[in-house]
């Protein structure tokens, strides 16, 4: 099932001029669509850091449910800056304690209907997106995941 859903996004993508939406890890690793299993993904760009780490501690205290941390760094995948980035984002993780991943060009957020630049929380049941909502939303207990 999952994989007819990344089918999905790639033909949606593709169909209109854009990417398929990939996540990439902080060793080049990519990842189409989204993960398997409960996940909430914490998609940040560069001014919401401190929000999304607010946001990923809450939902990290919920059982069965994976955080992802994903860096919108659209925009800066241009050598050699990308390196920079990559570097500085990688050493906030290990500070965090959170592995994160990458969309460098906005494709992964774009497909999700997210926000550029802001906070946003996708989560998904492993086959689709059950919900996407802005961080300050499950900060102040407006969305509760469960």
């Amino acid at each position: 099932m999952l994989g007819v859903f990344i089918v999905c996004l790639r033909v949606m993508a593709t169909a209109f001029g854009g990417e398929a939406p990939v996540l990439e890890d902080a060793n080049g690793n990519r990842q189409v669509g989204i993960g398997p299993g409960p996940t909430a993904y914490v998609y940040s760009g560069r001014d919401t850091s401190l929000v999304a780490s607010q946001a990923g501690g809450i939902i990290s205290g919920v059982p069965g449910v994976n955080v992802v941390a994903v860096a919108d760094v659209r925009g800066l995948g241009w050598w050699p800056v990308s390196g920079f980035v990559r570097d500085a984002v990688v050493q906030q993780g290990k500070r965090d304690g959170t592995n994160i991943l990458f969309d460098w060009t906005g494709s992964w957020g774009n497909a999700m209907g997210l926000p550029a630049g802001g906070c946003s929380v996708v989560i998904t049941d492993g086959r689709s997106v059950v919900t996407n909502t802005d961080c300050s939303a499950v900060i102040e207990g407006r969305v509760e995941v469960k």
